[in-house]
Formats: C-alpha cells, sequence, structure tokens
C-alpha cells in the first residue's frame, strides 16, 4: 500500500464520517452510520494484510500508523462488527453527539491496533478516551456529566502514565516502534499501570462500573467494546508472558463477586462482570503462552459479543422503564420473545456453556493455564468462575428478568421494540452460536497459531457437569428460601472508600492535625499579648498611662541597673 493509501485506512475513514454528522441531516444520520463500518470493512479487506505498512515522515520521526499483524488485524474485524451493531441499535437514535461520539470512539480503537509506532498509538488511545466520554456526556443528565467527568480523568490519568513511558522507553532504547518492553525499568512501570487503567486493573477500575452503567443508549451498546479491549490488546502486545500479571488477574477476576451477586442495578453487575472476564484474560496474558494468548485474543471476540448483547438488552428496558432495578422487573420474555432469546444465548455463551463461543474461547486459555507452572488449586479457582457466570447472568439477568413475574407489582407493559434494534441484538447472538457450532472457524483466526483442540467430549462433559451440578445445588437450595440474598438496594463498597479516605478524610485529618498543632503554639503567645495588654497584680500600672514622676523614677532604676552590670563586669 502506498503512503497516500493512508487516507484509505479505517481509522480515517471512520474520523471523516464523524465528522460529517455535524452537517447531515437528522434523519439521515442512521444510513451514513450503518455504512461507514460497511464501507471501511470491504476497504479494509481488500487492502489490509500483515505484508502491508504504511509509513509516514513526520519531523524526525517515522510514524508507522498502519503495520497490521494477525492480532491486529482479528481486532479490526470485531471493531467492525461492533460499530455496525451498535450503528443498527441507535438507529432511532437522531442524536448528532452519539452518532459521531460513537464512529470516532471506533476509530481510536481501530487506529490503536494498528499502530506500528508509539506516536500513532497515543494519538488513537486519546482518541478513544475524548470520544468515549463524549458517549457518556451525550446522556444530557448530572449523573452522566459527573460520571462522564470521572471517566475522561481516569482515561487522562492512563495517557499521561502511558506517554510518560513511551518517552522513556525511547530515551533508553532509541526505539519509538510498538513491542515487548521489559517490566523491570520505570518505562515498563508506566506502561503497565497506564495499560491497566485501560484494562480496570483492581483499584483503578471505578471509572468501569461508575460510567458505563450512566452512559447514552450509545454508550451501553457499543463502550463495552474498544476501552477495556485495547488496554487487554496492549497488554498482549507488551507484557505478553509477563508473571506479575498473574496474581493481579485473579485478584481482578475475584473482586467483584460479592457485585455481581448483591448489586440492584442491572447494568452495575454487567459492568461488574466485564472484571471476571478481563481477570481471566490477564492471568493467560500473565502465562504468556501461546495457547494462552490465542484463547485471550478469542475471548476478547466472544467478550464483547456476549457483552454486547446484554447491555443493549439492559438499554432498551432502560429506555422503556427508566430503571434496571432487578427487583423493579420481570415477564419481560412474553412482549419481548426476541430480545429474551438473544439474551438467553448471551447468558449461555458467558456462562461458558458448550456449543457456545464463550466455551471455545475460554477453554482455550484454561487449557494454558491448567497445563502452566502455576498452582493447580489457582486453576480450579478460576474454573468455578462459570458457576459465578451461572448465577448473575442466568438467574439474576435472563431467568428473573424475562421469565419471572417482577417481585414488585406496577410494571407497565413495554413497547414493541424497533426490528432494526431486535436485529443489532441477533448479530452477537448468532456470531456466538456459530462459532460454537462450527469450531473451525475460530481455529482459522487463531491469530498466535495455536494447535489445542478445545471440543471434545471430556471436556464438554466436564462443564456440563459443572455447570449442570451449580444449577441443581442451586435450585435445591432457592426451593427452601436459600438461593440469591436480596438485592442491596443502597450499593456496596468498592474502592471508592480507598479514594474517599485518601483523598478526603486523610486531608481532613492532617488539616485537623495542623489547626491543633498550630493552636497549640499559638496559644501561650496569645496569652502572653493579653497578659500584657491587661496586666494584673503587681503589673497594673505597666498596661495604664503612666505620670512623668513614675516615668522618671523607672528610668533612674534602669541606669542603676545598667551601672551595677557594667562595675560587675570590670
Amino acid at each position: 500500500m502506498s503512503d497516500w493509501m493512508l487516507l484509505l485506512s479505517p481509522t480515517v475513514i471512520f474520523l471523516i464520517a464523524a465528522c460529517l454528522m455535524a452537517v447531515v441531516p437528522k434523519r439521515q444520520l442512521w444510513w451514513l452510520t450503518v455504512a461507514t463500518p460497511l464501507v471501511s470493512a470491504w476497504i479494509a479487506w481488500q487492502t489490509l494484510s500483515p505484508a502491508v505498512n504504511v509509513s509516514l515522515e513526520w519531523m524526525d520521526y517515522t510514524l508507522i500508523p498502519i503495520q497490521p499483524d494477525a492480532l491486529g488485524l482479528l481486532m479490526v474485524g470485531l471493531f467492525h462488527v461492533a460499530a455496525l451493531i451498535g450503528a443498527l441499535f441507535i438507529a432511532p437514535v437522531t442524536d448528532r453527539w452519539q452518532h459521531g461520539a460513537m464512529l470516532a470512539y471506533f476509530a481510536g480503537g481501530i487506529g490503536t491496533v494498528l499502530a506500528g509506532d508509539w506516536i500513532s498509538f497515543f494519538i488513537c488511545f486519546e482518541i478513544i478516551a475524548l470520544s468515549g466520554s463524549a458517549l457518556i456526556f451525550a446522556r444530557r443528565d448530572h449523573a452522566a456529566t459527573a460520571a462522564g467527568v470521572r471517566y475522561l480523568l481516569f482515561q487522562i490519568a492512563a495517557g499521561v502514565t502511558v506517554l510518560t513511558g513511551i518517552l522513556t522507553h525511547a530515551s533508553h532504547t532509541g526505539s519509538w516502534m510498538v513491542g515487548p518492553v521489559a517490566l523491570e525499568g520505570l518505562a515498563g512501570a508506566l506502561l503497565l499501570i497506564g495499560f491497566g487503567i485501560k484494562a480496570g486493573f483492581p483499584l483503578v477500575h471505578l471509572w468501569l462500573v461508575d460510567a458505563y452503567p450512566k452512559a447514552s443508549l450509545a454508550g451501553l451498546a457499543v463502550l463495552v467494546a474498544v476501552t477495556t479491549k485495547v488496554g487487554v490488546v496492549a497488554l498482549m502486545r507488551v507484557f505478553p508472558g509477563e508473571t506479575a500479571l498473574v496474581p493481579i488477574g485473579v485478584v481482578m477476576a475475584i473482586w467483584p463477586v460479592a457485585h455481581v451477586l448483591l448489586e440492584n442495578n442491572l447494568r452495575r453487575v454487567l459492568a461488574y462482570s466485564m472484571m471476571v472476564q478481563l481477570g481471566l484474560m490477564v492471568v493467560a496474558i500473565g502465562v504468556g503462552t501461546p495457547t494462552a494468548l490465542d484463547g485471550v485474543a478469542l475471548h476478547v471476540v466472544m467478550d464483547v459479543l456476549f457483552k454486547m448483547a446484554m447491555f443493549m438488552a439492559m438499554a432498551l428496558i432502560w429506555g422503556q422503564f427508566n430503571t434496571t432495578d432487578s427487583n423493579r422487573l420481570g415477564a419481560l420474555g412474553r412482549p419481548w420473545p426476541i430480545v429474551a432469546a438473544c439474551v438467553a444465548v448471551a447468558a449461555l455463551a458467558n456462562m461458558a456453556v458448550p456449543l457456545t463461543g464463550g466455551f471455545m474461547s475460554k477453554k482455550l486459555m484454561l487449557d494454558a493455564i491448567e497445563t502452566s507452572t502455576l498452582p493447580g488449586g489457582l486453576y480450579w479457582v478460576l474454573v468455578s468462575l462459570s458457576v459465578l457466570g451461572l448465577l448473575y447472568a442466568w438467574v439474576r439477568i435472563f431467568w428473573r428478568v424475562f421469565i419471572t413475574p417482577p417481585t414488585e407489582p406496577g410494571q407497565a407493559p413495554p413497547r414493541p421494540v424497533a426490528g432494526i434494534q431486535q436485529l443489532a441484538l441477533m448479530i452477537p447472538a448468532l456470531m456466538l452460536l456459530m462459532a460454537g457450532l462450527m469450531p473451525g472457524l475460530l481455529d482459522l483466526i487463531r491469530p498466535f497459531d495455536s494447535t489445542t483442540t478445545v471440543l471434545t467430549s471430556k471436556k464438554v462433559i466436564a462443564q456440563l457437569m459443572l455447570l449442570g451440578g451449580a444449577g441443581l445445588v442451586y435450585a435445591g437450595l432457592a426451593r427452601f428460601g436459600l438461593g440469591l440474598p436480596h438485592p442491596s438496594t443502597g450499593g456496596l463498597p468498592d474502592a471508592e472508600v480507598v479514594y474517599r479516605a485518601l483523598l478526603v478524610k486523610l486531608p481532613q485529618a492532617l488539616h485537623r492535625l495542623g489547626q491543633a498543632i498550630l493552636e497549640a503554639i499559638t496559644a501561650p503567645l496569645r496569652q502572653l499579648a493579653r497578659w500584657v495588654a491587661q496586666p494584673k497584680w503587681p503589673l497594673d500600672h505597666l498596661g495604664q498611662s503612666w505620670p512623668i514622676g513614675a516615668m522618671a523614677l523607672w528610668v533612674g532604676v534602669i541606669f542603676a541597673v545598667l551601672l551595677i552590670v557594667g562595675i560587675l563586669n570590670h
């Protein structure tokens, strides 16, 4: 591809379309949003391949904005599919802001996974931050504005940290090419922190569970597809096989267990559930074998598909009922059968049920973890997370929302869902089923060329026994009233208590301590000043007007004292 073909890169096409949203008539926004990923995908299919590099001279640097490899091409395809799904879902929306921000969001994601140099990578990295915050602001209410500001602050922190790491790495090595970086140095530590913020590492994940549930309709549909996935892909490129990622990933997967089981707001449940899947991916990146990295790459695809389906369903529910609280919803499967069927498929894939794409990708990662040098107990902890998926994805989201009646009366009958939005839900559901029923398709797109076989009778039976046994146990307990506890309507504490302690309570305590110290120091001085200004006996007259005779007497006394002192010094 010659340099001028850079203008036909998917990143540029999406950005141009995003800019055109400012002038296209509102009723025509949807067709441009739908056409953009279709046109861009066709051009990318014709022009992109691992043999293609596009370089650009800028000042003293050689930029390589397009350097596709197998992993990058897989992600480019995923982002085009996600952009098409999102475009179909928001077709009824006539908000220029949402359409334009969504296209810019995917432009940043595509540019990041294609970039061969750090400068191009960072530019697209920041496009994701700005456009993602715009997708949250587009909801246009106080809660969304506050969440968007917090999201942007975290993304700016990630960008500044990554930029510092890039500059440090380039100054030490002289290389501006994206590639593995040793974690031992300062550059590696900074890059790990920056990518960790993007991927939702524990303690820096609050932007994820705060902003995603409060996003606009377009944000609910597509935010799950890019930000955290770019963080995961960056970790795959820069830190494959880094053992420090293993404990981080384990904590990351276990951290949200209480939240996905007890949160009342189902949008927050889905946001927390993302951490479970991301944590498993981070552990597999730490293992670093071709099988593990192939599992991560394929699970990124599956996670985007089943999470988009469930988030879009929540967006429909929120749009109709202005709530996604689990205790106020129920029996939506009868009026919305297609939505219910798509959510069921997504929930099954989330649980890694055989014959779904989620089973294929998750088992690939777990096989790599099982055959690695990690402790066996760790493997069983991660395997058991499929049971967690059974409890929150199947029981809490599908069964209680679409099958059982609402626990609180007064739910109004929902309006029919637009056909184009139902189509948007059907695409990921069908792709998840195709990936599970035709595993050969996934073998063709493994970017690291691993040869591990996933679909074996032993693995299928083991997974069915795990999920079936857990399901029977839960059904038995639920029959005696010992099922899932009642959701917490007040919200559960999270890492924000740490931030509140460090940023609010600690400064307040230091301020009070400083005031106490200052008071202890100045109190005697103030007392002395009051004593001199309003003295008591025997010096009452010192604070009063003196007669001339008294003044002369005291002058004489002072001179006498000075005379005696002078004589004694001789």
